[in-house]
């Protein structure tokens, strides 16, 4: 009898360079995963926080820091070149400049007045 077909060999794949999800690549993605959240907390520290509470009142209700590091002095909040829109509980201008350029005119100003840097 005649064979029609011709025996090829079979290929050998090494369970450890298949292609997939390994156990490797897993512990990589979690290594990953721990590293990204760890640093994101870090970095999302809060130096000053202004509330503006207090009924709506222009130019800004409250405009002092109500929190801040001890080693730290924030200035009052200042708005400069737009105009105030009286709100409760908020801060809120209109009319900023809605061009394409920089207005260097009309700022929203919290400076940090004095920081202690530990040596």
């Amino acid at each position: 009898m005649k064979r029609f077909f011709t025996h090829s060999k079979k290929s050998v794949i090494n369970r450890n360079t298949a292609t997939g999800f390994t156990t490797g690549k897993a512990l990589f993605i979690l290594i990953l995963l721990i590293s990204l959240l760890s640093f994101s907390n870090n970095s999302s520290a809060q130096l000053g926080v202004y509330e503006f509470t207090g009924s709506g009142a222009c130019p800004t209700q409250s405009p002092s820091v109500t929190s801040q590091p001890a080693k730290a002095t924030f200035s009052d909040w200042t708005t400069v070149n737009a105009n105030c829109d009286a709100a409760d509980d908020v801060c809120r201008y209109v009319k900023w400049n809605k061009g394409g350029g920089i207005d260097l005119k009309s700022i929203i100003s919290f400076p940090l007045l004095q920081m202690q840097v530990l040596h």
